[in-house]
């Protein structure tokens, strides 16, 4: 992946309070869950669905000390912090993007 952009590092800031709860309380994420973070947040999605889990670490990493995201950070970086990661970005992989389709109402 490489270095990502300041604004792709600020998007993916705005998830990690909800990445880090979801961590703590050990969330197993549903497809209807996937679904609706993808609908908020689809940038963030398609830039974690290219980075690998080492990326990604070094990313947390780099803000592990930050007064703004440093707890959410450190939750993220812990050993279960690590394997919700992992799962995350597995689940990234795999997952692709479905749609409702809404057919005509007759009146």
């Amino acid at each position: 992946m490489g270095r990502l952009s300041s604004d792709m590092e600020k998007r993916l800031l705005t998830t990690v309070s909800i990445v880090a709860k979801w961590a703590k309380y050990e969330v197993r994420l549903t497809d209807k869950k996937i679904t609706a973070y993808y609908r908020l947040y689809p940038e963030v999605y398609e830039i974690a669905k290219t980075m690998t889990f080492d990326e990604i670490i070094e990313f947390i990493k780099k803000y592990e000390n930050d007064e703004t995201y440093g707890k959410n950070m450190k939750v993220l970086l812990s050993p279960e912090g690590r394997e919700y990661v992992r799962y995350l970005v597995q689940l990234a992989q795999e997952w692709k993007p479905q749609f409702v389709k809404f057919s005509k109402i007759e009146k």
